[in-house]
């Protein structure tokens, strides 16, 4: 087969792809493929973590290993809506990563997905989980795009 067919047939798979997924999620996967996968799961995993803390004003330590309830409770159930919305982790990922019961997780994930804005406390929370997930999308985007030219510089 020679190049121009490859080309052709590359560019076919790329449309069927955007037409089956659409064309956000085909660039997403076109570029997580290129990029080293634990590495880039890790560094979002903590940016998650720390965009987190920042917003709920709370330290790294007591997220993760603190006992206290309110605001470290509400920060740590939108860090794992945010892991399993950007990272597709599951529970046993969760956690591995985190040192959390898997039924707490579950549990923490399904009381988020009750939340209602119509309610002052639920109403902060979310607005909260909209700010991480927005630093957090926009980290992405970005770090993708330094991968972009990283991976282009060295071809």
């Amino acid at each position: 087969m020679s190049q121009t067919d490859k080309s052709v047939q590359l560019i076919s798979e790329v449309l069927k792809t955007h037409k089956k997924i659409g064309l956000d999620k085909t660039i997403k996967s076109l570029i997580e493929a290129r990029m080293d996968p634990n590495h880039f799961r890790q560094l979002v995993e903590d940016k998650i973590i720390y965009f987190v803390c920042k917003i709920f004003k709370i330290k790294r330590e007591d997220l993760l290993q603190g006992t206290s309830k309110g605001n470290r409770t509400d920060a740590i159930m939108v860090v794992y809506v945010l892991l399993k919305k950007h990272l597709d982790y599951s529970l046993q990922q969760t956690n591995d990563s985190l040192k959390k019961d898997k039924s707490v997780i579950s549990k923490s994930i399904s009381t988020f997905n009750r939340l209602r804005h119509d309610i002052k406390q639920e109403s902060i929370i979310l607005k909260k989980h909209e700010q991480a997930n927005k630093l957090i999308t926009e980290f992405i985007i970005n770090e993708k795009l330094n991968q972009d030219g990283t991976s282009e510089t060295n071809s």
